[in-house]
């Protein structure tokens, strides 16, 4: 995963973080993503937050499902 200098915005794979903000949309609540390639471990981090755990936990579900779409099944990934 590459992203943008303060690395709020996905630019690698293309086509991925139109798919993260239209999850955004969905889930609505004040819900909010980004993900990054960590730079001391081999995993994506995943960084969520809305107005509520409910918010949350459905952004989490529909951004590891984006991710497996474009790393594969076998991607490691952490919130």
């Amino acid at each position: 995963v590459e992203c943008n200098g303060d690395e709020t915005k996905v630019l690698q794979p293309k086509g991925m973080q139109e798919e993260l903000d239209e999850a955004m949309r969905e889930v609505g609540g004040g819900g909010r993503c980004f993900v990054r390639k960590s730079n001391t471990e081999d995993c994506v981090r995943i960084y969520a937050e809305g107005e509520d755990d409910k918010v949350v936990k459905l952004l989490e579900d529909k951004v590891r499902v984006i991710l497996g779409k474009f790393l594969g099944e076998g991607f490691k990934a952490k919130l």
